[in-house]
């Protein structure tokens, strides 16, 4: 909160936006029906493994979130540039493969974000303190690249190799982490965690100007909003999914485990013997132990019983874990690598040489201009708001508004 109020501060301090006064409906119908759609869906895909894929709960949540997706696209049809995501933008190309490719980046990124914690804790043996801070390779990587890219498009207004390069490191840094194993070293973990970094780092900020920079001005705030709201939806779909892999694999991976005569030998021996038996550290293991039937659940509600165990003990269940959160890195990784793929033949249109506020400012002038132009001479003509759709291939590059032809040219002569 300290920090919310600081920002908040900061806002009413230092950013002065100018007022433009519109007559604008609210989509309040297109909200409920995107709720409608969206929510028991990424229910389903959390608790599906439980109440099971085919079972009564899991049916009613695939077709309420089937009829409201339909009803949020006739409602959203119905509202025009109104709408809450107004389906216009999505005539843009650029705009609809940003969205793909953010909803996919989210994906990774979430799901990355919220298992490596687990495996900080439970392979490593971390407390959740401890965990959070070996994150910050994964924030430093980020900060670096978020800030080495930003400035390198300030100075050459191009970003179309950066979704390339980001989702390609995403892909590596995923390919690190599935290759762990519970005895792996812990720099292991961390080098994955930075060369993830570096790659989100380069896709977050350029995948928002794509989308700004494909839509007219005033569909601008919407198109950001839209953006922002695919990409937090593909990162809650992406922990759903990723959990609920985990969680249906660590079954598995767990007998495996248990089926490992090194493993075997090794936590036969730690049971015979008696200073282990005697240790109260061990004592809560050797419980679990006593259930074989329970060891492929084991670690689903409550890991604290690895905590301080004698390490013969722990293995199976620190092997069993490791390799069940590999598959889930895997699944990450082909996520990434397809929009490693779509990020190829992703069409960056040129930086704006006005920001939006500028440009709305301009066109109302304009606007205000020729209003009195015709009181003055009785003559009628509509100016062209906003001109010609950003990204078709015909007018890339060009900017129809007095002062920004020669700039723009050059930047999408440099961008080709």
């Amino acid at each position: 909160m300290p920090i919310g109020i600081v920002a908040l501060f900061m806002v009413f301090r230092f950013l002065h936006i100018p007022v433009l006064h519109n007559r604008v409906r609210i989509d309040w119908w297109g909200a409920a029906a995107l709720v409608m759609g969206v929510v028991p869906l990424l229910l389903v895909a959390e608790q599906g493994r439980t109440w099971g894929w085919g079972s009564g709960l899991s049916i009613a949540c695939f077709v309420t979130g089937a009829v409201g997706i339909l009803l949020f696209i006739l409602i959203e049809s119905r509202m025009g540039d109104d709408a809450l995501i107004p389906l216009s933008l999505f005539r843009s190309s650029t705009f609809s493969m940003a969205t793909v490719i953010g909803v996919l980046v989210g994906f990774g990124m979430f799901a990355g974000m919220m298992m490596i914690p687990f495996v900080l804790q439970i392979v490593h043996g971390m407390d959740p303190t401890q965990a959070g801070l070996a994150t910050l390779p994964m924030i430093l990587g980020l900060m670096i690249a978020s800030i080495g890219s930003g400035q390198i498009i300030a100075r050459t207004g191009r970003y179309r190799m950066f979704p390339i390069i980001g989702t390609a490191l995403m892909a590596v840094g995923y390919g690190v982490l599935s290759l762990q194993h519970y005895d792996s070293p812990l720099w292991m973990l961390l080098a994955g965690q930075l060369i993830m970094g570096l790659g989100l780092g380069q896709l977050m900020q350029t995948l928002t100007i794509a989308s700004q920079n494909s839509v007219t001005p005033k569909d601008m705030g919407v198109a950001t909003a839209g953006a922002t709201f695919f990409r937090q939806l593909g990162g809650t779909l992406g922990v759903a999914v990723v959990f609920s892999v985990l969680f249906s694999r660590v079954v598995d991976t767990m007998a495996a485990s248990f089926q490992r005569t090194d493993l075997l030998a090794g936590m036969q021996a730690a049971m015979q013997d008696p200073a282990v038996l005697a240790d109260p550290a061990n004592a809560r293991i050797l419980e679990v132990l006593q259930d074989p039937s329970g060891l492929g659940t084991a670690l689903n509600d409550d890991s604290s019983f690895l905590n301080g165990a004698d390490p013969r003990l722990t293995a199976p269940f620190l092997d069993g874990f490791s390799t069940a959160t590999s598959t889930v890195f895997v699944v990450g990784m082909v996520v990434v690598l397809v929009a490693f793929v779509l990020s190829l033949f992703f069409r960056t249109p040129p930086l704006r040489q006005r920001s939006a506020m500028e440009e709305a400012l301009a066109e109302k002038a304009e606007l205000d201009q020729l209003a009195a132009s015709q009181t003055s001479t009785g003559s009628i003509a509509l100016p062209v708001v906003g001109g010609p759709e950003r990204d078709d291939a015909s007018t890339e590059g060009t900017d129809a508004r007095p002062g920004g032809a020669s700039a723009m040219g050059v930047r999408a002569e440099r961008d080709d």
